[in-house]
């Protein structure tokens, strides 16, 4: 989820300490849930941040480890007044609108520290099976 639908852009709706969590059916029909915990100073004296919070499953041995850590987060003008706000990956430092939790990772960061890439990049192109099958079709263009 984009930090800007969380987070909302309501005028002062922000300001302070807020708190709630998450909840979502996985592939297998599991239900998972995150809390959040976000702080915003929008007067821009104190940091802003978010915390996070859940139980991380090791597949393997089935025992949960409770996690609890603080996602800083930036801001940027915006246009009418009002701010953007940014996650700071914790790997890398970038300021970025989404984190991702891959299937085997222990924290969230940014998809360039787990190397994601979108599901266009990975997927086969059809115009090369045409080409291949046509080697002729290739030449003359």
């Amino acid at each position: 989820m984009p930090v800007y639908q969380y987070l909302g852009f309501r005028g002062g709706w922000l300001n302070g300490f807020k708190r709630g969590s998450f909840s979502w059916k996985d592939s297998y029909g599991k239900i998972d849930s995150i809390g959040v915990a976000v702080h915003v100073d929008e007067k821009g004296i104190k940091k802003n941040f978010m915390l996070l919070f859940y139980t991380q499953i090791n597949k393997g041995t089935a025992e949960g480890e409770n996690l609890l850590y603080k996602v800083n987060m930036t801001t940027t003008p915006c246009n009418f007044n009002v701010m953007r706000y940014w996650f700071i990956c914790r790997f890398c430092g970038r300021r970025v609108g989404k984190l991702y939790l891959p299937s085997g990772g222990k924290y969230f960061g940014c998809r360039h520290c787990y190397d994601l890439t979108y599901r266009s990049c990975q997927e086969h192109s059809k115009k090369l099976d045409f080409f291949m099958r046509n080697p002729d079709l290739f030449a003359a263009i």
